[in-house]
């Protein structure tokens, strides 16, 4: 009789549908780790559309933690009772986590805030079952709860409510108005919230009221000039009471920026063709002595290289022929050189001078901020680059890449408006490049770093403001960039959206194009990232120490990227929710890493077809030139092919002219603990 009801039993068992292969929710235990919130994003979203039933569909939501581990959220049409069940059951244990206080920590809201209101309004609770209702308002109440602690995360939600909710259907709309109110009523409960509002609404407005008039007027200083006056009028007796507070800082940061004056003779309009942004300079308090506004953490170290200069100012045929000596002449050409670069000197200089002049100079805590206000554009979409580039900096610290990457502050203020943190410490190549012609010098960065920081030596010692160090900034950075540019797809980067920093370090702005979309939808850059000749120059040449670094950090950055490529993709496809572009994005992202298998040979290969295709492209080339014929934006330098590349102390044995180089792996791999296996890899034009 057992062996009967064991056959049975096996039978039936052969019958029953599989289970859906995924990993059910568990509630973190107490006094454990706190889950991870972007992970229970990505469970709740792939629940929501399993209990949704009749959209069977192709995204993939990856998840999972190891060494090129996958695990995969799937939502599959429920064909039985069983899936149904399955789904039903995981949407109480989610509902249950996202009630718990234990679930993560309150900066991870902050950060996944985009992701959160697209989720929300993507799956209103209309037209939906009871179980999908039941995460909808589990999700819902879990954001207001945490806005009750945290009024300013309220206000930056409802900015971003504002902006989503011009895309939705009108079925959403009503339950995304609702979610609006309520935000809204809960950031209003902190005074300062409500005067932020008012104040940033001003600027939009400001800026939209600016675009309205003709191109060639609207950056007339009478036409900007009256507006900020009366913004002043408005802040004067707010800042007796401390000021007005503008979210450039984290909401998660307990510091705090608040605006007591504008100085409206330094403010101007941008220029552009369709928008009028505006950047404007205000004098403000900062409760963080530690807080860097505009600057890099390590640009302080840097304020000499840009000091402004005693010298009288330059002219190169009298100074050539009234200096007493060449050194004389070089001292005198880089003094000019870096006045008109940084016309204003180090930005800790210009801060002094303007606090000096200021009738709340003297107030504890007193800084100088500046931002740019945007009218017409989609901030939300700039945001998620810089939340991209949040997430590698993190894993590069995770596995101990030397790529370095500086996100600067977005912050979404409705419906395409915002607010973007300007980087007083950087200025475009474009900009570099059209005061070295000023001058007489040839376009080229790597005569820039000559006549800056002096030539390049690998026997220099590494420190101060030394070339070489400069050098080795610009390596990581550039290792940093190249990966941003490969893993997000970024076109449009010419040299006005390139920046380089005062410690010789770049940094690529303005991220409309990307994730496919191209200027014009013509797919000019076809490379991986952008590596012209005058970037190896800069690098000391092939094989010098600031090349080993870039190509170690590059191979380094790929390998821990395919470690940790899952959360990258939760974060793309959850941005754009139900939308195809999304599932689209995170899938050809996946593609892009699809040839690394955790062997740091294959590793390198991978990198090195990639310098390979990037190194001089022809299609980069003919994009700069285009950008130049119609706006004016510097080329790179064109440098004469016959004579071979100027590099200085190349390691390899041979040299031969540009276009015809060949591509050398040496690669040392290395059995030790701790950090990715190619660190000691590099790469060289052969």
């Amino acid at each position: 009789m057992r062996r009967i009801l064991l056959l049975a039993a096996l039978v039936a068992a052969r019958r029953r549908p599989p289970a859906i292969r995924t990993t059910t929710w568990k509630r973190p235990k107490r006094g454990g780790a706190t889950a991870n919130l972007l992970q229970v994003l990505a469970r709740w979203f792939a629940c929501q559309r399993q209990l949704r039933g009749g959209e069977g569909g192709a995204l993939q939501i990856v998840g999972g933690s190891g060494l090129f581990g996958r695990r995969v959220y799937r939502y599959h049409t429920p064909e039985s009772q069983h899936l149904a069940e399955h789904a039903r059951r995981e949407a109480r244990l989610l509902a249950d986590a996202l009630h718990s206080d234990e679930l993560t920590e309150a900066d991870e809201w902050e950060r996944a805030l985009p992701q959160i209101t697209t989720a929300l309004l993507d799956h209103a609770p209309k037209i939906s079952s009871a179980h999908q209702q039941l995460l909808t308002y589990a999700l819902r109440d879990a954001l207001l709860k945490r806005i009750a602690r945290n009024p300013e995360l309220g206000l930056r939600c409802c900015w971003l409510l504002q902006d989503a909710l011009l895309d939705e259907k009108a079925q959403t709309s009503a339950f995304g108005d609702g979610l609006f109110r309520a935000a809204w009523a809960a950031s209003q409960q902190s005074e300062s919230c409500g005067e932020t509002a008012a104040f940033v609404g001003a600027l939009v407005r400001l800026s939209e009221r600016l675009a309205k008039v003709e191109r060639t007027k609207r950056r007339q200083p009478e036409r900007l000039w009256p507006l900020l006056h009366a913004l002043n009028d408005w802040l004067a007796p707010r800042a007796l009471q401390g000021g007005v507070a503008v979210p450039l800082l984290p909401a998660s940061s307990k510091a705090s920026l608040r605006v007591l004056r504008l100085d409206v003779e330094r403010c101007r309009v941008m220029p552009s063709r369709a928008r009028a942004p505006t950047l404007l300079y205000c004098e403000a308090l900062c409760d963080d002595d530690e807080a860097s506004l505009n600057l890099d953490a390590e640009a302080r170290r840097w304020a000499n290289v840009v000091a402004p200069p005693s010298t009288p100012p330059f002219d190169v045929v009298e100074s050539f022929g009234n200096t007493p000596s060449r050194s004389a002449f070089e001292a005198a050409r880089r003094a000019e050189l870096l006045r008109r670069v940084f016309p204003d000197g180090a930005w800790e200089t210009f801060e002094e001078r303007c606090k000096a002049q200021s009738p709340y100079g003297r107030t504890p805590g007193w800084r100088l901020a500046s931002f740019l206000v945007k009218a017409d554009d989609e901030l939300r979409r700039e945001g998620l680059a810089m939340q991209i580039v949040d997430n590698l900096r993190r894993t590069f610290d995770k596995h101990g890449v030397d790529a370095w990457l500086r996100p600067y502050g977005i912050t979404c203020c409705g419906a395409r408006a915002g607010l973007v943190e300007t980087m007083s410490d950087c200025h475009s190549i474009d900009h570099i490049k059209q005061a070295m012609t000023g001058l007489d010098l040839e376009p080229d960065l790597a005569t820039y770093f000559d006549i800056v920081y002096g030539p390049y030596d690998d026997r220099q010692p590494v420190g101060g403001t030394s070339r070489k160090e400069a050098s080795l900034n610009f390596a990581r950075s550039l290792a940093g960039a190249s990966l941003l540019c490969y893993a997000l797809d970024v076109k449009d980067r010419h040299n006005g959206n390139i920046m380089l920093d005062r410690a010789g370090r770049l940094v690529h702005i303005d991220f409309g194009y990307m994730l496919g979309r191209t200027p014009g939808g013509l797919n000019f850059e076809d490379a991986p990232f952008k590596l012209p000749d005058e970037y190896v120059r800069v690098l000391g040449g092939v094989g010098s120490d600031a090349w080993v670094a870039f190509s170690t950090a590059l191979a380094g950055g790929l390998h821990a990227l395919a470690a940790d490529l899952h959360e990258l993709q939760t974060t793309l496809a959850l941005f754009f929710g139900d939308a195809p572009f999304g599932a689209d994005a995170a899938r050809k992202l996946g593609d892009r890493f699809a040839d690394l298998d955790g062997d740091p040979r294959r590793t390198v290969a991978v990198a090195t077809e990639m310098i390979r295709q990037s190194h001089n492209s022809e299609r980069a080339k003919q994009y700069d030139w285009y950008q130049w014929r119609t706006n004016g934006i510097a080329m790179i330098a064109m440098a004469a092919t016959t004579k071979g590349p100027p590099y200085s102390r190349a390691r390899s044995a041979n040299r031969v002219e540009l276009g015809r180089e060949r591509i050398k792996i040496v690669c040392y791999p290395h059995d030790g603990k701790g950090g990715p296996k190619v660190a000691s890899a590099y790469i060289e034009l052969a």
